[in-house]
């Protein structure tokens, strides 16, 4: 089978992550797999990441420009490639593609479907949704099946926790893009002022990731004066991620918006235990609570209170991380996003062929 898969860019994000993982699970199974990416957002080190099998091409437009001539690279891309799935990963990436190469395209919707991605996914011949919150926000909108396809992680590229409880101090990190208004970086430090104040001080909180809300955060730090308690380490590679996720004792996830919650599933992976914000699709992640912790939406004084009692129950947490592990083998397995897509590809390809034949 041939699948070409389009993204706008090709940075660090949770997209560009997921389709790195899913494109090099995919070219095992011996199929003609390319990536094109639209901007000329590329990283280098992330294109590197990349099965060599795998055909990588960059159209190179600049952001939001609309030179025709870019629209028009696309499309030859497609013509002259001639895939047999044409793979979207952004909902507004169909108004690109020219209407005869329409049938062969699928699309995933990887956040809560806004007003403007229910009018394109209306376009593609097929919708993925990676969790069922994300699914309903679309099916709300627009009469069209969608078929839930969790993100995936590579289970065995992440170190995993051996359980043996440090003495010290208690270590808690969160892995995300440093936007606040969307991750909720800024109740995680509300939540330790709290802490703080109410005499705790055995505890340490590392931000990974990068952002447009740094400034801000780091001047909420001193503000409250707790550069001691936190550190900001910037971005890191996944490989950095995986090989240290199963050294904290808590993630947490405290996001005001969310389609999925891929790095919770991670750390699940590294039987750390979880705190989330109660947004329906991270509780998704962790069943309601059964296979992980949650606080209450926006309230820095919970996600505090619920902090304390994680610290102060070693035994419980760590057998809620240890199902947590078991969740994620079975339900979140990049094996088994891949395939499952695999399988959705041929069913849409079986219709497309059904359809000009009549």
């Amino acid at each position: 089978m041939k699948i070409l898969h389009i993204t706008y860019s090709m940075g660090y994000g949770g997209i560009e992550t997921m389709l790195i993982n899913i494109v090099n699970e995919q070219i095992k199974e011996n199929h003609e797999i390319h990536v094109l990416t639209i901007n000329d957002i590329v990283d280098t080190k992330l294109v590197k990441r990349l099965d060599p099998r795998v055909k990588f091409h960059c159209i190179k437009r600049k952001v939001k420009s609309k030179n025709i001539l870019d629209i028009l690279k696309l499309n030859n891309y497609i013509r002259k490639y001639n895939p047999d799935i044409i793979h979207t990963h952004t909902s507004t990436i169909i108004k690109y593609i020219f209407p005869p190469f329409r049938k062969k395209v699928c699309t995933t919707q990887h956040a809560m479907c806004r007003n403007t991605d229910a009018k394109y996914l209306a376009k593609s011949t097929h919708v993925f949704a990676i969790s069922n919150v994300v699914k309903e926000s679309i099916t709300t909108q627009i009469n069209k099946h969608v078929d839930v396809v969790y993100n995936g992680i590579p289970i065995n590229q992440i170190e995993s926790k051996k359980h043996k409880e440090k003495p010290s101090t208690f270590n808690i990190v969160q892995v995300s893009r440093l936007f606040h208004d969307v991750k909720g970086q800024d109740i995680i430090i509300m939540a330790a002022r709290h802490l703080k104040e109410n005499g705790y001080t055995n505890f340490h909180i590392d931000f990974i990731g990068d952002g447009d809300s740094k400034e801000y955060l780091v001047q909420l730090v001193e503000k409250y004066q707790l550069s001691d308690l936190i550190s900001f380490l910037g971005s890191k590679s996944q490989e950095f991620i995986f090989k240290n996720l199963s050294q904290y004792d808590l993630a947490i996830q405290a996001s005001r918006r969310e389609g999925f919650g891929l790095t919770v599933a991670e750390a699940m992976s590294a039987r750390t235990p979880v705190l989330v914000s109660e947004h329906p699709s991270l509780l998704e992640v962790i069943d309601q609570g059964r296979y992980g912790y949650y606080f209450k939406n926006y309230d820095p004084i919970n996600c505090a209170q619920r902090i304390e009692h994680i610290i102060n129950n070693p035994k419980e947490r760590l057998d809620i991380a240890e199902e947590g592990y078991q969740r994620v083998c079975q339900l979140f397995n990049i094996e088994t996003t891949a395939q499952k897509y695999i399988e959705y590809y041929n069913k849409i390809i079986e219709k497309t062929d059904a359809s000009y034949k009549k």
